[in-house]
C-alpha cells in the first residue's frame, strides 16, 4: 500500500469522517471513537464527545431513556469518569472499551445474580453428561446454523453442502464424548469454510480495485498466512478474515455479558479448556451463534464495495479495519445480544438442573418467565418507551465505481459515477457502431472500389506534398501566424468552399476553420485568398446595404 497519499484519497477521508461523526443518533449500541473522547455526566446527563480533528459530535443522555444499552468505545485516548461509569451501571448500560483489534481493555459488569450453586455445578459439568450435552447443544446450534447460510447465501452451489451439514448435526447425537464431538465439528466447519473459499471475497470499487494486495480480493481459507504451522485465522491478513475476527470479538463481548446475567462464570468452560485470560465459557456459547455473526459478515461483504482506506495492512502483513468498517459492526451487537439471550438461559438451565441443589430457573436476557405469568393471569403489559433508532441498521450499499455510501440499495451508483458511466456507455456505443459499420459488406464505403479511390487519393496527396516541400525546402512558416492571422478571417467562409481549395475532408475543414487543426503550408495561399474573398463580399454587401438605406 502506499504511504503518500492521493487527493482524491484525502477527499475519501474527509467523506468518510463526514459520514461516521456527522450521526449522532442513539442505537441499542452506539460507538465512541477519535480523539479527545470523554464520557462524563453533567447535569446528571451522560455526555459523550468524539471525533477527529473538525468532525466531532456530542450526544446526551437521560436517564428515562431506554434505547441505549452498549456504550462501545474504541480506542485507547480519553477520559471516562468515575461517575459516568456509576452513571451507566444504574441505567443498566454496559460500558466496553476496545483495542484496534477488538481486545477488550476494559468492561463494565451488568447485574450478577451470584448464584454459587449454578457456578459450582458449572465447574463440574465437564466430568458428568450434562458436560456433553450442553456441547452437543451448542454445536448442533452452529452445524444446523452453517446449513441455513449456505441456502440462504450461496443458493445452488450450497444446498448440496447444506444438507450434508444437516447429515452431520445428526451424527452429534451419536458422539459419546467431547473428543468426539470435535470431529464432526471440525468435518462440517470444513465443509463450510471451503464454500466461502470459493464464493467469498471483498469487493473494491474500480477506482481502487488495483492499489491493493492481490490477496485481498480473492477468496481465502479461514487461516491466516502469518501461522502457517497451525492454520490459526488470528492475525488475519485479508479483509474477510479481518472482518470475521472482529465481529466475533464483539459477539465474545455480548456471550460475556450473557453469561454474568443468568448467573454462569464467563471463565469456567466445557469445551474450551481452561487458559489463563481466556474466557472460556463465553466462547463456547459463541458457537452458537457464530453463523448470525457470519451471516452479518456476509451481508457487509456483498452489500458494500470498499475503498482502499477501508482497511490498513501493518508492517507484518496484518490486515486492520478502519472506522467506517468497524463503526457499522460494532452498532451490530444488539442483534448479536438478542440470539445469544435464549442460547444461554438454555445452557444456564441445563447445567441447573444437573445440580445436587436447587437452582433457581431464571430468564432476565429472555424475560419468558415474567410473559409466561402475564399469560396465565392476563396482566396487560407495561407500555413501552418508544425505541426510535433503537434496532441495528442494515449494511448500506455503496457504488460499485468509488465506494461512497448510497441513499437506495436499488442504485448501483452514485449520481457522479453514473453520469462518468453514461458518457462511457455512449462513447463505447458510439465506438461499437462504427466498428460494425466498417466490418459490414454492406457498407458502401468499405467496398473494394471506395478504398481503392482513397488510397489512390492519400498516394496523389503525399506526392503533392512531397513535391511542394521540395521546392520550398529554404523557406520557414509560422505556425502560430497561421491560427493568428488567418484562423479569424476564415470564419465565414463556407466548408465547401475549404474543401474545394484544399482536398481535405469535411471533418478536417471544420477543425482547421475553429483553429484546431493546422493544414500543410501548402494550402496557406489558398485560404488566404478565401479569407480575402470573404472580406471583398463583406463590403460589397456592406455598400448595397448603404445605398438602399
Amino acid at each position: 500500500m502506499n504511504e503518500l497519499l492521493s487527493p482524491a484519497d484525502v477527499d475519501s477521508i474527509d467523506a468518510i469522517l463526514a459520514a461516521t461523526y456527522g450521526r449522532a443518533d442513539y442505537r441499542r449500541t452506539i460507538v465512541v471513537d477519535g480523539y479527545g473522547v470523554r464520557i462524563s455526566v453533567d447535569r446528571n446527563h451522560l455526555t459523550v464527545s468524539d471525533g477527529i480533528g473538525a468532525h466531532r459530535r456530542l450526544r446526551t443522555l437521560t436517564r428515562s431513556q431506554r434505547a441505549v444499552r452498549r456504550i462501545v468505545v474504541l480506542g485507547e485516548a480519553g477520559t471516562l469518569s468515575l461517575a459516568a461509569i456509576r452513571w451507566c451501571i444504574d441505567t443498566g448500560i454496559t460500558l466496553v472499551n476496545l483495542t484496534s483489534d477488538g481486545t477488550v481493555l476494559a468492561q463494565t459488569v451488568g447485574d450478577n445474580p451470584h448464584e454459587a450453586r449454578l457456578r459450582r455445578a458449572q465447574a463440574v459439568a465437564t466430568l458428568s453428561d450434562v458436560g456433553l450435552e450442553t456441547a452437543c447443544y451448542l454445536i448442533r446450534e452452529k452445524v444446523l446454523g452453517h446449513a441455513a447460510n449456505l441456502t440462504n447465501m450461496f443458493a445452488e452451489n450450497g444446498r448440496a453442502v447444506a444438507e450434508d451439514l444437516r447429515g452431520h448435526a445428526s451424527d452429534i447425537s451419536n458422539v459419546t464424548d467431547i473428543a468426539g464431538l470435535r470431529e464432526v465439528e471440525a468435518r462440517a466447519a470444513a465443509a463450510y469454510f471451503a464454500l466461502w473459499q470459493r464464493n467469498v471475497a471483498a469487493q473494491f470499487a474500480t477506482r481502487d480495485a488495483r492499489g491493493v494486495p492481490a490477496h485481498w480480493v480473492t477468496g481465502n481459507a479461514r487461516a491466516s498466512r502469518l501461522r502457517r504451522a497451525g492454520r490459526s485465522p488470528r492475525k488475519a491478513t485479508d479483509p474477510v478474515n479481518a472482518i470475521l475476527n472482529y465481529a466475533y470479538s464483539l459477539a465474545e463481548i455480548e456471550c460475556r455479558i450473557a453469561c454474568v446475567a443468568v448467573g454462569l462464570d464467563p471463565e469456567l468452560g466445557i469445551m474450551h479448556a481452561d487458559v489463563k485470560y481466556r474466557a472460556s465459557m463465553a466462547l463456547d456459547l459463541l458457537e452458537a451463534i457464530r453463523p448470525i455473526v457470519e451471516s452479518d459478515a456476509l451481508q457487509l461483504l456483498q452489500h458494500r464495495r470498499f475503498r482502499a482506506i477501508d482497511f490498513i495492512e501493518t508492517k507484518d502483513g496484518t490486515c486492520r479495519l478502519t472506522e467506517s468498517v468497524t463503526h457499522p459492526l460494532t452498532e451490530r451487537m444488539d442483534t448479536w445480544a438478542k440470539a445469544i439471550a435464549p442460547v444461554a438461559e438454555t445452557v444456564a438451565h441445563m447445567i441447573g438442573a444437573a445440580s445436587p441443589t436447587k437452582v433457581r430457573v431464571r430468564t432476565p436476557l429472555t424475560r419468558s418467565n415474567h410473559r409466561t405469568v402475564q399469560a396465565i393471569h392476563a396482566i396487560p403489559s407495561s407500555p413501552q418507551i418508544p425505541d426510535s433508532g433503537g434496532t441495528s441498521a442494515p449494511f448500506k450499499a455503496t457504488c460499485i465505481d468509488c465506494g461512497q455510501e448510497l441513499p437506495s440499495g436499488r442504485q448501483k451508483r452514485c449520481s457522479n459515477c453514473e453520469a462518468v458511466d453514461k458518457i462511457k456507455r455512449m462513447t463505447q456505443r458510439a465506438e461499437n457502431g462504427a466498428k460494425s459499420r466498417r466490418e459490414s459488406t454492406d457498407d458502401p464505403t468499405q467496398s473494394p472500389e471506395s478504398r481503392a479511390t482513397r488510397i489512390a487519393s492519400q498516394r496523389a496527396s503525399r506526392a503533392a506534398r512531397d513535391a511542394w516541400d521540395a521546392t520550398h525546402a529554404n523557406e520557414s512558416f509560422d505556425r502560430k501566424s497561421f491560427a493568428r492571422e488567418i484562423v479569424p478571417a476564415l470564419a465565414p467562409v463556407p466548408l465547401s468552399r475549404i474543401v474545394q481549395a484544399t482536398g481535405v475532408s469535411i471533418a478536417a475543414a471544420s477543425k482547421i476553420r475553429r483553429g484546431i487543426l493546422a493544414p500543410h503550408p501548402r494550402h496557406w495561399a489558398a485560404l488566404t485568398r478565401l479569407t480575402e474573398e470573404a472580406i471583398t463580399v463583406e463590403k460589397v454587401g456592406v455598400k448595397a446595404s448603404e445605398a438602399a438605406g
